[in-house]
């Protein structure tokens, strides 16, 4: 837990000597610290990524370089009444998230380069009672993403938490791109969001993320097009692995070590 902006800096500093990816900031963080942590790991070249603390506003962070915002995070504290059950019911839109509000607020992530990454099935393992109104209150700003051009990536904040509620590894993923076409996205744009899209927030687009001549030859080869039927991306036939094959009755083996009582496919 980092409790001052000195022990912030030192942790980012420790951090780019063991040469990660990214820095991921989280919930707790005073502004102080957030703000050191900003500040150092822009002076040594990392990206910083995450929630958006409570001492924060998203266009803060946004501002201040924020590669990605993970979550329901990229909208206000405030906002998240929009996804709850009474609050929808009373139609009751707290001040700061209407309709002109937000769209300042997704049009300004696209000026900074600020990468969405909603997790919303995440959501369906963490409150089920509240799932209906948090799903209808994304397909809402799901639009004014969409209108706005704002990158999204298809993540899933999977977890051994998650598992114990019954989301299964691997299988999270096509939940969360079969959401994303229920909430309004288009199916090329989702499978964008799990292919093309990570290649370049990665920085990694030259070798990934599309299939041409001389990129790496990581394959998901499908039965059916996931671009009619989005559910269609669990129809695996077959997988390349950097060019090596892994054919059904290969996963079908790796699966039954990894998720013995339920196959994702």
């Amino acid at each position: 837990m980092i409790h001052s902006s000195e022990e912030a800096s030192r942790a980012v500093n420790s951090l780019a000597k063991l040469h990660v990816d990214f820095i991921k900031v989280h919930d707790g963080l005073a502004r102080d610290s957030f703000l050191a942590i900003a500040h150092t790991a822009k002076a040594r070249g990392l990206p910083f990524v995450g929630h958006v603390p409570a001492s924060m506003t998203p266009m803060e962070v946004s501002d201040l370089g924020q590669k990605s915002i993970e979550h329901l995070a990229f909208l206000p504290k405030a906002c998240l009444a929009l996804f709850d059950p009474e609050s929808r019911a009373s139609h009751r839109v707290p001040p700061g998230c209407d309709h002109e509000s937000l769209d300042g607020l997704l049009h300004r992530f696209v000026q900074n380069g600020t990468w969405l990454d909603p997790t919303i099935q995440s959501f369906r393992y963490f409150a089920p009672a509240q799932w209906d109104a948090i799903f209808a209150g994304f397909r809402e700003v799901a639009e004014q993403i969409r209108q706005n051009h704002d990158s999204i990536l298809a993540g899933t904040d999977w977890s051994s938490f998650l598992e114990e509620k019954g989301a299964l590894p691997g299988g999270t993923l096509h939940e969360e791109l079969t959401l994303l076409v229920e909430a309004g996205f288009t199916p090329l744009e989702v499978l964008r969001s799990a292919t093309l899209n990570p290649a370049l927030f990665f920085g990694l687009s030259e070798s990934l993320g599309t299939i041409e001549r001389g990129k790496i030859a990581n394959l998901v080869l499908l039965e059916a097009n996931p671009l009619e039927d989005m559910r269609n991306t669990r129809r695996i036939v077959a997988v390349f692995s950097e060019g090596k094959l892994l054919d059904r009755k290969t996963l079908d083996g790796m699966l039954a070590t990894t998720v013995p009582t339920k196959s994702i496919h």
